[in-house]
């Protein structure tokens, strides 16, 4: 694996928040770098704009990590149970979280869908609520807003990018 990463075919991610102690193994979240290496690997990629989010979705996450780059900056993903002590509550997630050195923790999260329902937010809040997190970004399709409320910007995909 770790030739792949030097030849930056892949990225790994790891679990946020570190695991403390040097005994645990904590899973990783690894993706193509590339989106044609990734369509040439999973023949029959479809158009972003023509398919559904089903089909497009990790598509989409490759598209938006290859953008995720920085100095200092480090990027995790999450994912845990609603209520970690009892494994049969739903398991949220957060694609990605960037981390800079002064301690500052954006989640972002990819849904690339014409319509964001509530239930769209869940990982990013359960995130937020845990770790204190400012505000959260969310990726769309084409929705632009911002959820007062829960302190979750929306940006379309094409802004997403430009703003790296």
């Amino acid at each position: 694996m770790h030739y792949l990463s030097d030849a930056l075919l892949i990225r790994e991610f790891k679990r946020y928040p570190l695991v403390k102690r040097t005994s645990a193994r904590a899973p990783s979240k690894i993706t193509l770098t590339d989106l044609g290496a990734r369509n040439a690997l999973f023949r029959g990629a479809p158009s972003l704009w023509e398919s559904s989010p089903d089909h497009v979705g990790s598509l989409v996450e490759t598209l938006a990590q290859s953008v995720i780059r920085g100095p200092n900056l480090q990027i995790h993903f999450f994912r845990d149970f609603e209520n970690p002590k009892d494994r049969r509550t739903p398991v949220r997630e957060v694609d990605f979280v960037v981390e800079d050195l002064t301690g500052i923790v954006v989640p972002i999260e990819i849904k690339f869908r014409r319509q964001i329902e509530p239930a769209d937010l869940a990982g990013l809040k359960l995130f937020m609520t845990r770790h204190k997190a400012e505000f959260g970004l969310l990726v769309t399709r084409d929705t632009q807003a911002w959820y007062d409320k829960e302190r979750i910007l929306a940006v379309p995909l094409l802004t997403f990018l430009l703003a790296f």
